[in-house]
Parts: C-alpha cells; sequence; structure tokens
C-alpha cells in the first residue's frame, strides 16, 4: 500500500486527557515513524500518552512553525520519509490544518501528489460553534484580529456588518494574555444587542461556554486572562 500523510488530532486540555482519541487515530499514529509537529517535546509526551511503543531514537521529528524559510526542509522530510514510512501531522493542541502551522505541511504534501488522510477529532472551533446556537450553515473563522486598537475596532465592526447583513457566524481567537483586552474592546465596539459566546478552557475541567448579549456581558466581565478562548458574534 503506497504510504500516506495522516492528519493526526491531539487533545484540547494539553495531552492530559486522551478519552476523546479515537482508536482510528491511535492505529494510525502506530504506523507512523515520522512526524511534523509544533513541538517534538509534547509530541512525544501526547504518543506516549496514547502508549506508541516504538522508540523515540528510531523515530524522525520535524518542528515546524510557520516559517516558509522552512518549506524546502520541510519537503525534503516529507520526500526522504514518505517512501518509508506513513508520516504524522499533528497540532500542540485539536485537529492539525485548523489555526495552525500544519497546514503549510499539508500543503507541501498536496505539491507532492501525497495522499492526505485528515481523522476525526476534537476542535474548539467547531465545538464553539455547536455549544452556542448560533448559525451553523453560515460562518466564518477569522483566525486572529489586529492587534492594533483602531484597526481591531474597524475589524470587529466589518465582523458585526456580515451578522447583520448576512446571517453570519463570526468566530475568532486571541493570545490568551490578551484575552481580556479583546473582550474589553468589543462591548466598546459591538452593538448592545450582539449576542456574543465565550468559550473557554474546552477540554478542561474548568471549561465555560456562556452566550449573552453585549449589554449583558457588560455587567459582569469574566477574567479570561491566559485562558484558552474561542470568540463568537451572532445576532
Amino acid at each position: 500500500m503506497k504510504n500516506c500523510i495522516y492528519l493526526i488530532p491531539c487533545t484540547l486540555n494539553g495531552n492530559l486527557n486522551t478519552d476523546a482519541i479515537s482508536p482510528e487515530i491511535i492505529q494510525s499514529a502506530m504506523q507512523c515513524h515520522a512526524f511534523i509537529t509544533e513541538n517534538i517535546r509534547s509530541t512525544r509526551r501526547y504518543l506516549r500518552k496514547i502508549a506508541y511503543q516504538r522508540n523515540f531514537d528510531e523515530v524522525s521529528f520535524f518542528e515546524f512553525q510557520k516559517d516558509f524559510e522552512q518549506y524546502q526542509a520541510l519537503k525534503s522530510f516529507i520526500q526522504n520519509n514518505i517512501k518509508h514510512t506513513p508520516i504524522g501531522i499533528l497540532s500542540e493542541a485539536g485537529c492539525p490544518g485548523i489555526a495552525d502551522p500544519g497546514a503549510i505541511a499539508v500543503a507541501a504534501a498536496h505539491q507532492l501528489e501525497i495522499e492526505v488522510k485528515p481523522l476525526t477529532g476534537p476542535s474548539s472551533i467547531i465545538l464553539t460553534l455547536m455549544a452556542s446556537g448560533f448559525n451553523g450553515q453560515s460562518f466564518t473563522f477569522n483566525g486572529y484580529l489586529p492587534i492594533d486598537k483602531a484597526q481591531r475596532a474597524k475589524k470587529i465592526q466589518q465582523l458585526e456588518y456580515l451578522i447583520y447583513k448576512q446571517n453570519q457566524t463570526q468566530i475568532f481567537i486571541e493570545t490568551p494574555y490578551r484575552n481580556n483586552q479583546l473582550l474589553q474592546h468589543l462591548t466598546e465596539v459591538c452593538k448592545s444587542e450582539t449576542k456574543l459566546c465565550i468559550a473557554s478552557q474546552l477540554g478542561f475541567p474548568e471549561q465555560s461556554i456562556a452566550v449573552k448579549s453585549i449589554t449583558e456581558w457588560k455587567r459582569s466581565l469574566p477574567d479570561l486572562h491566559k485562558k484558552m478562548t474561542v470568540f463568537a458574534l451572532y445576532k
């Protein structure tokens, strides 16, 4: 059988609880003797957690960030290893390729005409949409909003326009230590009736998902500092 590249999902909670990891994911990971990952150390920890048996001295790893200068080295790694083994691509959390530099590795695989096999696993973005009650037929994931306050305000207004004119859910994230600033800014820029879903620490014991209008959030803002959080806006 021709070797392929597996997109191997991880847990959302720092690799602590693997209950959401299916036997298919585990079996696919076991076939791989080479991995492309954001962080080799955490990938090794995760593989051990799902009972990966191979000695890591016999396993090849390519640590990849969103750095296009690495692209040729990445392609060479794929070409050299795909002859001998399937290759696994892993994110730090959730599904690789979704808000994740693994997407570049997947693009390289397609360019090299290598079969790509995505595996079903947890995604904080999809879980937030599912739990929000917002429009699940028309939605956009916007990644990170601009850091500059004026540019961010303009972007928030653009997203809110799409909510009301196109009936479209708008989803986005922020670096955890800037969550509180973003939340404060949302309450300053958005219409009072606009609904905001805050999904925090998904997959952790302290998981919290709540939907309120901007007016309601203003009465009591949660502390989201350094908490993994997904935001969604809707009408």
